[in-house]
């Protein structure tokens, strides 16, 4: 079963090999709060992801949004980046 840090490595690793520039991720303590992207000065902007009281899809959806986010025009990787958190296709819609 993976865990915030392994979805972050998986995702983060398949984006590098797509050329993508990879954000840093931290899960912010306390609290589920709101996925926020911060931009610095220097270096790769990082995306704070909710870990605690949320399901393991919902944090993948929000580690690849953050990649997006600072990639533009990188949507067409969605589904791709999804799989690298080992949600296939049956699993993208939570509903199913």
């Amino acid at each position: 079963m993976f865990g915030f840090g392994q979805v972050a490595v998986a995702v983060s690793q398949r984006a590098r090999q797509l050329g993508l520039v990879v954000p840093g991720f931290r899960s912010p303590p306390g609290g589920t709060g709101v996925r926020a992207v911060r931009r610095h000065p220097y270096g790769p902007p990082t995306v704070l992801v909710p870990y605690t009281g949320r399901t393991l899809y919902s944090v993948a959806a929000d580690v690849v949004a953050g990649i997006l986010a600072v990639n533009p025009g990188a949507g067409v990787h969605e589904e791709e980046l999804l799989r690298a958190a080992g949600f296939g296709p049956a699993s993208l819609d939570p509903a199913a």
